[in-house]
């Protein structure tokens, strides 16, 4: 392994079967094998998995939930840049539409699994632009003097905003940082 405290995988949820399957761990089930094998290591396995107003979003939690059970820990991360009125996460969070009731299973299943659900604040789509186009990390563009004044705080108060969230599953994504 790497001697790192914390492994960090961002799969697209379609690949998940490919990395199951190159984990073997003969006489348990895919994701006892994958657990298996990075326990063997010291690590303990945390999912993170990104929310979005979209079903395929609360699908893949649910493929993950069945599968690894309670083997692991959850981290669902509700990113709001895709909510734009209210119950927009319906699928996620649970609703009425048109006076039927919708959503809110995989969260459930989450939190009754000890899961935790933190939110992504949003950013603005016009700084979101801007770093795109000039190829910016976030923690780059705090102090770029490309961007105006005003844009640089915007991502500065979006980083803030976030690290509070990550704060509250911390114990969960390994991070154990100084505080400033």
């Amino acid at each position: 392994m790497t001697g790192a405290s914390v492994l960090l995988f961002d799969i697209p949820g379609g690949q998940m079967g490919r990395l199951l399957d190159s984990i073997s761990n003969e006489g348990a089930t895919r994701g006892e094998g994958f657990v298996r094998h990075f326990e063997q290591y010291g690590y303990a396995v945390t999912f993170v998995v990104a929310i979005t107003n979209h079903e395929k979003s609360v699908i893949s939690l649910g493929e993950v939930l069945d599968m690894f059970g309670d083997m692991v820990d959850y981290v669902a991360v509700k990113n709001l840049f895709f909510e734009q009125y209210p119950g927009d996460f319906a699928l996620w969070d649970g609703g009425v539409i048109g006076g039927e009731k919708v959503g809110g299973n995989k969260k459930a299943v989450l939190l009754k699994r000890g899961g935790k659900v933190i939110s992504m604040p949003a950013l603005s789509q016009h700084v979101v632009a801007i770093l795109q186009a000039l190829h910016l990390r976030f923690e780059d563009a705090r102090r770029d003097a490309r961007l105006r004044l005003l844009d640089r705080s915007r991502v500065i108060q979006w980083m803030d905003r976030l690290d509070a969230q990550f704060d509250q599953a911390g114990d969960y994504l390994g991070l154990s940082y100084n505080k400033k």
